[in-house]
C-alpha cells in the first residue's frame, strides 16, 4: 500500500541503532526536526536513558512529549515545513496498556494514526518501534497482550507508511 505522506517506519530491537537511524533520516530531509518522544519517566534509571538520548540531539531539535494522544499530536506538528520523528510506538502501546486501553481502542487509535498517513497533505514523518516477536515468549499474560498488540500495531503503520527498515547492530535493512 502506498500513502502520499512521505513517512517511514524503523523496527528494531532494544539498543539495535533504530533510532539513531531514524534521527539521520529525519535530518536529512533539511525540514524542521520535531521529536514527538512517547516515553514517561518510570524511574531515575529511565530517566537516565532518555537524558542520553536528548543529549545526542542538537538543539535544532524541537520536543514534544506525547505519551498518549499520538494522532492529535501528528496532525498538529507534522506540517510541509517540519520532519517529524515519533520515538517509539512500542512505548506509546505501554502507555495505552497501563492506562487501561483495551486492545480495540489501542488499534482504533492505531487506525486514526493510519487513516492520517493515508490523506493527501504532504507530511514527512518517521516512526520508530521495537521487535518484540522475535525473542522467546513471554511469560506472563501482561507480557504476551503486549507483543501480540504490538505486532499488530507494527504491523498496521509498516503497512500504512511508504518505506520501512529493519535495524540490527547499526545497519538498516531496507523493507520497503
Amino acid at each position: 500500500m502506498s500513502t502520499p505522506t512521505d513517512s517511514c517506519f524503523v523496527l528494531g530491537g532494544a539498543r539495535s541503532g533504530k533510532s539513531a537511524f531514524a534521527e539521520r533520516a529525519v535530518l536529512a530531509t533539511g525540514k524542521r526536526p520535531i521529536y514527538l518522544a512517547t516515553s514517561r519517566i518510570w524511574d531515575q534509571a529511565h530517566a537516565d536513558r532518555i537524558k542520553l538520548h536528548q543529549a545526542k540531539r542538537d538543539a535544532s531539535w524541537h520536543l514534544v512529549e506525547v505519551p498518549v494522544e499520538l494522532e492529535e499530536a501528528l496532525r498538529l506538528y507534522a506540517q510541509t515545513d517540519a520532519a517529524v520523528l515519533v520515538d517509539c510506538l512500542s512505548l506509546w502501546v505501554t502507555n495505552l496498556i497501563f492506562d487501561q486501553w483495551e486492545d480495540a481502542q489501542v488499534l482504533a487509535a492505531t487506525q486514526k494514526i493510519c487513516d492520517l498517513l493515508a490523506e493527501q497533505t504532504p507530511r514527512h514523518i518517521t516512526f520508530v518501534s521495537n521487535e518484540v516477536g522475535m525473542g522467546v515468549a513471554p511469560e506472563t499474560k501482561l507480557g504476551n497482550r503486549f507483543r501480540d498488540l504490538m505486532g499488530l500495531v507494527n504491523q498496521r503503520i509498516a503497512m500504512s507508511c511508504s518505506c520501512a527498515h529493519f535495524v540490527v547492530a547499526g545497519h538498516a535493512l531496507a523493507l520497503k
